[in-house]
């Protein structure tokens, strides 16, 4: 798989519903903000998602933390 630049949260309804997800991914920025809350490393997250880069999983935590869950 080639190496894509990504580190972008979206929301797209017609991904996940619009839920903030990693771009080019349909992984939410929440559910990696849960697990590194929940004291999973950053290693352990790539390890399980092995298709997004450090960035992306440093990125994802950050807009969690910055954008408060919302109801979907």
């Amino acid at each position: 798989m080639p190496h894509r630049m990504r580190s972008e949260i979206i929301k797209d309804p017609s991904v996940m519903g619009g839920i903030p997800v990693i771009k080019g991914t349909r992984v939410p920025a929440h559910l990696i903000g849960s697990i590194i809350g929940q004291g999973a490393s950053e290693l352990e997250v790539l390890r399980t998602y092995p298709w997004l880069t450090l960035a992306d999983v440093r990125l994802a935590v950050r807009y969690a933390e910055d954008h408060p869950e919302e109801d979907y």
